[in-house]
């Protein structure tokens, strides 16, 4: 069972607050932010239950630390909880990632029970025009729990609208430390890669209000010192002067800071970013992973007021054009791997000044561009192509990440291997019993063949040829079957590759390669030697003719004495 000192109540209590807080309600007057207007008319476990009130009020309930925790969208109580730089991530290494732009919605579709309705379910629609221009009309459907208010299912939707487009979102690596941060806390990420200037490291010494920093920094009187705390806090102080690495702040902090612990600087022409926890994992024994989203504390007044969102200036690095590419170039070419012919169309172009980076894209007849995995060379090659016409596209990328328009190759006719196979090195024929025997051999260079043609005629003309067989690759041998005794013919042979080139036939003309069945009887007589004597049929004639130099019953000898006796008498 939870118990009450299980529950954080002091942050139910700020909860409780923000939602009696009033805010316009779009016709001149002020309301509650949100109200929770339902009938709970069955039974439900605890744990949905109260994770359908906390959709209520933008919020989420989770289970940490032996302890019921509640957290809502809203301000925090502190803006900061605790300070995460490249010093205290594994690696200084901050993975930064997005949405799919197909989980970009432009246009919320509300749903609410209308009291003006008989508490029916009507829907009212939200609308950013910005998103509409930069994702065209991509509508979500929201069902607004204990929601009876137009205005309040329309801040709804704009909370929604608005939270899926700030999707970027960081993960990394860090030590015991990875405990500190819940789900819900907002943490600072200085990173001097994405700031453009050093920003975050570590606490060299401090006495009182002077904090002395372990690297230059270009901080100034009026910008922000962020420390963490011995107690696991971080808090920020303006700072008052700057003398080399030691920083004097205005205001002493709560707890006095100690060396080897964090701090991150917020410019004043530089922000830190700031993000919201959503998950940490412990990955090993000492380890976690962290996974925050971008937080932007403007769009709370946005959601309520319509006022302007800030944007928050995080990186300093200058934001320029790079040129692309003058010119993209196709070839092709062609080799043997593994007995297989292959065709390598190779994409070129010149180096641009300042990009790091291509990004390559080809199609063929017409079809679907195929983008090839992003290269810092000034070519790319793609095997195993098939003969068509080729168009391909290069634009470059710069250190930043901009990338050039596309710079496009005139459409080029690739064939695949150049040249045709060769003809075969000879070709023989010999005489079989009602067959012929056909052997040719392969010359050099033809171990792309995939297979062999034979053609053959009873004339001379090769026009009049028909095909004999196709024989794979390295067949050198044939036999045809089925000829009558002296069936003469004339045959040709050619290669085909594996690309389906194919080779001269061979003979050339005027010059011929006859075949011939054998006509020698004494290869058909011994063939047929004894088969005929020893079949049912031979051993009745062999019976019949037995008796005609025989004497006995039913011989000749023996019915001529028949005969004679006849006419004696």
């Amino acid at each position: 069972r939870i118990k009450s000192w299980m529950v954080d109540k002091w942050e139910m209590y700020r909860i409780a607050q923000y939602c009696d807080q009033q805010v316009p309600n779009g016709q001149g007057g002020q309301e509650a932010r949100f109200l929770c207007d339902m009938n709970l008319q069955g039974r439900a476990e605890a744990w949905t239950l109260l994770r359908d009130l906390s959709a209520i009020y933008r919020g989420m309930v989770y289970w940490a630390h032996g302890s019921l925790f509640m957290q809502a969208d809203m301000p925090r109580a502190k803006d900061i909880d605790y300070v995460f730089t490249r010093a205290n991530v594994i690696d200084g290494e901050f993975v930064y990632g997005g949405a799919e732009r197909n989980t970009h919605y432009s246009r919320a579709l509300i749903s609410y029970d209308n009291p003006a309705n008989n508490y029916d379910t009507d829907v009212i629609p939200v609308t950013d025009n910005a998103l509409q221009r930069r994702y065209r009309d991509r509508p979500v459907e929201i069902s607004a729990i204990g929601c009876t208010r137009a205005s309040e299912a329309q801040r709804r939707g704009k909370w929604a609208l608005l939270s899926n487009s700030q999707d970027r979102t960081v993960t990394f690596k860090t030590g015991m430390e990875g405990r500190i941060p819940l789900p819900g806390y907002v943490i600072p990420v200085a990173d001097e890669l994405v700031a453009g200037r050093p920003n975050g490291g570590r606490i060299s010494a401090a006495a009182g209000r002077v904090v002395t920093l372990d690297r230059d920094t270009p901080i100034k009187a009026g910008d922000r010192l962020i420390l963490n705390l011995p107690n696991g806090t971080a808090q920020a102080r303006t700072v008052q002067s700057v003398a080399g690495r030691a920083v004097t702040v205005t205001t002493a902090y709560g707890v006095h800071p100690e060396p080897e612990l964090q701090w991150a600087i917020d410019y004043h022409d530089l922000a830190v970013q700031l993000f919201r926890v959503l998950k940490t994992t412990r990955t090993q024994e000492g380890e976690y992973e962290i996974t925050a989203l971008e937080f932007n504390p403007s769009k709370f007044a946005a959601i309520d007021t319509g006022a302007k969102l800030d944007e928050r200036p995080i990186s300093v690095i200058p934001v320029t054009t790079v040129q692309l590419p003058a010119s993209v170039t196709l070839s092709s070419a062609h080799m043997i791997d593994q007995g297989i012919a292959v065709s390598t169309m190779t994409i070129a172009w010149p180096a641009v000044e300042g990009a790091v980076a291509y990004d390559v894209e080809w199609r063929k007849d017409n079809g679907n561009w195929v983008r090839l995995q992003r290269t810092g060379a000034t070519s790319v090659d793609v095997v195993g192509i098939y003969a068509g016409a080729y168009l391909a596209r290069v634009r470059a990328v710069s250190s930043f990440d901009i990338t050039s328009i596309w710079k496009s190759s005139t459409l080029t006719q690739l064939n695949g291997k150049e040249g045709l196979p060769p003809a075969v090195s000879f070709l023989d024929t010999e005489s079989l019993l009602f067959g012929i025997g056909i052997k040719w051999g392969f010359p050099a260079g033809s171990s792309d063949t995939q297979r062999t043609e034979l053609w053959y005629s009873e004339g001379t003309d090769l026009d009049k040829a028909t095909k004999l067989a196709d024989l794979a690759y390295p067949q050198n041998e044939y036999v045809m079957q089925g000829l009558r005794a002296g069936q003469q013919f004339y045959f040709w042979a050619r290669l085909v590759d594996r690309s389906s080139n194919l080779g001269p036939f061979f003979p050339v003309a005027p010059a011929v390669v006859a075949g011939m069945a054998s006509a020698d009887a004494g290869a058909i007589l011994e063939q047929i030697k004894d088969q005929i004597t020893e079949s049912e049929l031979g051993k009745e004639l062999l019976s019949r003719i037995d008796l005609i130099d025989k004497n006995g019953p039913g011989s000749v000898n023996d019915r001529v004495g028949v005969v004679r006796s006849d006419l004696t008498q």
